[in-house]
């Protein structure tokens, strides 16, 4: 098993969280392993496009059926089942940003992302391509320099509040963050599920 992650390049790192790159192999078996659920969405390009995303309790199984594919809009815990050779190359989204790359999906699941991603056909041979996990992340950080969002208020107002979260460690109920951010929790609430879905 091969894992290699790295943060985006200074430039990048208000948008996104991290790039990972994780290739194993089953030895002919299944394998399952645990994806863990931090909120962010990802951009999710898979080498073999061939496994099984568990979802939910009790756990339902769903083919992922394309090779460029993110999660949308099902209940954790999440993990992988697959058998064979497993590779791929993630980039994981920043909370406040997942409504500018996602809202436009409407179907729950595993649905295809490659018209979300500039150029997602060419990033995606160009980085199975590569052998090194360091020149696959910089061409991500090529590919998405000139991909940047702008930052709206509001995107502003709620990357501010998942900071304060976490700074809380989770422990801030909706009143307090109404109180501390001066707004009131209809828009609090309407402009959080907007930016993180």
């Amino acid at each position: 098993m091969r894992i290699e992650k790295t943060l985006p390049s200074e430039s990048l790192r208000g948008y996104f969280e991290e790039y990972y790159f994780i290739e194993m192999d089953s030895n002919g078996a299944v394998k399952t392993i645990p994806v863990i659920d931090d909120c962010s969405y990802d951009f999710i390009f898979f080498k073999e496009a061939n496994a099984i995303l568990n979802f939910g309790h009790p756990s339902t199984a769903l083919k992922i059926k394309s090779s460029i594919f993110t999660v949308h809009n099902l209940t954790p815990p999440y993990s992988i089942s697959f058998k064979g050779s497993l590779t791929f190359f993630t980039i994981n989204v920043k909370p406040w940003y997942n409504g500018f790359f996602f809202s436009d999906l409407s179907e729950s699941g595993v649905p295809d992302a490659s018209s979300l991603f500039p150029n997602s056909k060419s990033f995606f041979k160009q980085v199975f391509e590569l052998s090194d996990p360091e020149d696959m992340f910089d061409l991500a950080n090529e590919q998405l320099k000139n991909n940047r969002p702008e930052t709206s208020k509001s995107e502003l107002l709620v990357k501010s509040m998942c900071e304060h979260i976490v700074e809380r460690s989770g422990m801030i109920s909706v009143n307090e963050l109404s109180e501390y951010f001066d707004k009131s929790r209809q828009y609090l609430n309407k402009t959080f599920k907007q930016h993180v879905l």
